[in-house]
């Protein structure tokens, strides 16, 4: 890899970290950490109640990560835990009158806010940027799976 094509890949990291600053300083400004943030942000995504599991899943987060999270939110009494009929172990998240408040005074504004940034986009620009982030992601995970050089 060429010095410049270094600067483009160092530059491309430096804008993801600022993005993932953002949301951190936002976060903290709310009282929430990283995890909570993404948990409440899932919990008002879904609408439903989903399991630790799914969220794990899907925010590639590790469950240690995700139960800190929710063991937190839990004992500020912005969540419970139900067990699911037929589960043994996993239990709906379940956003209690507290957490709702939480949500609509925390997370409903930032994804308001993430919705006019997104539609500062050009309608193209918007399909171009999900289709090459995607791309990207695909391409990196291929690059630094074991085995791989």
């Amino acid at each position: 890899m060429s010095q410049t094509e270094d600067h483009v890949t160092a530059r491309l990291n430096q804008l993801y970290l600022e993005i993932e600053g953002l949301y951190h300083d936002y976060a903290k400004r709310h009282g929430l950490s990283d995890s909570m943030l993404w948990l409440l942000y899932s919990l008002q995504l879904h609408r439903e109640q989903p399991t630790q599991r799914r969220l794990c899943d899907e925010w590639h987060t590790s469950p240690q990560t995700m139960n800190y999270a929710l063991k937190t939110l839990e004992g500020k009494g912005y969540v419970s835990l139900e067990p699911l009929l037929g589960g043994r172990h996993d239990k709906a998240i379940v956003i209690t009158e507290r957490g709702r408040t939480l949500i609509d005074d925390a997370i409903e504004p930032l994804m308001q806010g993430e919705r006019r940034a997104f539609h500062a986009l050009e309608k193209d620009e918007q399909s171009q940027l999900l289709s090459l982030t995607g791309k990207l992601v695909t391409a990196l995970r291929d690059a630094l799976e074991p085995g791989e050089s």
